[in-house]
């Protein structure tokens, strides 16, 4: 099992309510632009586990995405992930709001 495996069960397990359905859990880069495709509008957090302001905000953001609109996602960059650098992420949490594939 990968860091990354591992980090998503322990989080899966800590979280639970209407957050959960609301807020989409993505495995990778490939994942977020099926993702950003197929919805109109997506707010994605990408957060460390490791970082105690990414899980202070990670509480907040889930319970605004209970309301369902727009739809939000989150995205676990324990490890060394392309998809940060692509994005120019270089502080956590962050958070990239993508309307109609664009950001």
């Amino acid at each position: 099992m990968t860091l990354r495996n591992a980090m998503r069960s322990l989080l899966s397990k800590g979280e639970s309510g209407p957050a959960d359905e609301a807020c989409l859990l993505i495995a990778g880069e490939a994942e977020l632009e099926a993702a950003v495709a197929s919805r109109d509008k997506l707010m994605v957090l990408f957060y460390a586990t490791w970082c105690p302001f990414s899980r202070a905000f990670l509480k907040v953001f889930s319970r605004h995405a209970a309301s369902g609109d727009p739809c939000y996602a989150r995205f676990v960059v324990d490890d060394a992930d392309p998809t940060v650098a692509k994005y120019g992420i270089e502080i956590f949490p962050t958070v990239l709001f993508f309307e109609k594939g664009e950001l």
